[in-house]
């Protein structure tokens, strides 16, 4: 059975744990954003479903380069992380709309777009 790899970046503890709580046994999680505070995480789930759970610290170096050479060549698709993009004009709405609950989790400013 092949391992399942989940990377997350928000650092928000209840998307780790819905996570915890959704994915398949043998699952690895990457939790880039750091490691969450404040809230429950199902730790019993997790070693019950035998997860590997990483926080912060993050990959190595040569993982970063292998990732942004990804990134640039095109073979990995960032657009499903990005979120929603908006120029310069558009950052007093975009704020607005962070401040949501259901917003958009990521905003990236493209001067000029």
């Amino acid at each position: 059975m092949a391992e399942a790899c989940t990377p997350e970046c928000s650092a928000t503890a209840w998307i780790v744990d819905s996570i915890i709580k959704g994915c398949e046994r043998g699952t690895r999680i990457f939790s880039v954003g750091g490691p969450p505070e404040g809230d429950h995480l199902h730790t019993l789930t997790a070693k019950r479903k035998g997860i590997n759970i990483q926080f912060g610290g993050g990959p190595s170096m040569d993982h970063w380069d292998e990732a942004f050479r990804a990134v640039c060549s095109g073979s990995l698709d960032v657009g499903p992380m990005l979120g929603h993009t908006v120029g310069l004009d558009g950052v007093p709405a975009a704020l607005d709309a962070a401040r949501d609950a259901n917003g958009p989790a990521r905003i990236i400013v493209v001067p000029g777009s």
